[in-house]
């Protein structure tokens, strides 16, 4: 048993509920590397924040993400993983087109810096679904 994701009539599957909780790991880490990679002064508090959520190999301490504190990525495009992350660990969970959007705009930003495991020849390996998403404006659900 595991997490599926589907928009219209495209359907895949997320994968077991570990494999989700390492895509959300995955994804953040590599925003962190992002930043430091861009090394700012105001990156700091970015790059903090991401470090209290991102607790040893793999794991996401999922109550210290603050929506208040997403916002500081949303000036650079950098705050589309925060509503995947949000809305994929439960089977009830739905991403609207325009989330769909800020994550595919997010991913192409920081894809250098993300793990081979997410990516299906350079783009994000669900991203049919978000394209799908994208182009008919349909919400994405999670089962």
């Amino acid at each position: 048993m595991g997490l599926d994701i589907a928009c219209g009539e495209n359907i895949a599957k997320v994968g077991s509920y570990g494999n989700v909780a390492k895509i959300h790991f995955l994804l953040l880490a590599g925003l962190k590397e992002y930043l430091e990679s861009e090394q700012e002064s105001a990156d700091d508090e970015r790059i903090d924040y991401l470090c209290d959520i991102l607790r040893g190999k793999d794991g996401i301490c999922y109550e210290k993400i603050n929506f208040q504190k997403n916002l500081l990525f949303s000036r650079d495009n950098l705050d589309g993983f925060f509503p995947f992350i949000l809305h994929s660990n439960h089977e009830t969970g739905a991403l609207d087109s325009s989330d769909a959007r800020d994550f595919l705009k997010t991913f192409e930003i920081v894809k250098d810096h993300l793990d081979e495991e997410l990516k299906f020849h350079d783009e994000f390996y669900l991203n049919d679904i978000f394209q799908e998403s994208v182009t008919t404006g349909e919400t994405i659900h999670f089962f």
